[in-house]
């Protein structure tokens, strides 16, 4: 399984318009992200606004940072993803955020 994100903004019509389409990433680091996102979760951040998100995710960011080897450790048993690529699925994420305050996250689990 893994992660879809993307930020939208309403636009008024039927869909809300893809400002950032962050890609879909595996679920295997989920336990690293939501571990550095405490006491929230990736999952929990879906339709939040970004200019709310991107604190949160700078918190998580730095979080990481500061100790990749506790990090590391929290990787799940699939053979996917790691700590460098959750690191900056989480640093591109802000970014966007920062470009598009007034859009939300749009968060979502796949299973392929």
């Amino acid at each position: 399984m893994s992660y879809q994100v993307s930020v939208r903004i309403a636009t008024g019509s039927e869909h809300p318009t893809i400002l950032c389409d962050i890609g879909n990433y595996t679920d295997n680091v989920e336990e690293m992200w939501d571990t550095a996102l405490a006491p929230t979760t990736l999952r929990a951040l879906h339709n939040t606004v970004c200019s709310t998100a991107a604190p949160l995710l700078a918190t998580a960011i730095n979080n990481m940072r500061s100790s990749p080897a506790t990090y590391r450790a929290l990787k799940g048993s699939g053979s996917l993803g790691d700590y460098e690529g959750a690191l900056d699925y989480l640093v591109r994420l802000r970014q966007c955020c920062l470009e598009h305050p007034l859009a939300f996250l749009y968060i979502t689990r796949r299973l392929t």
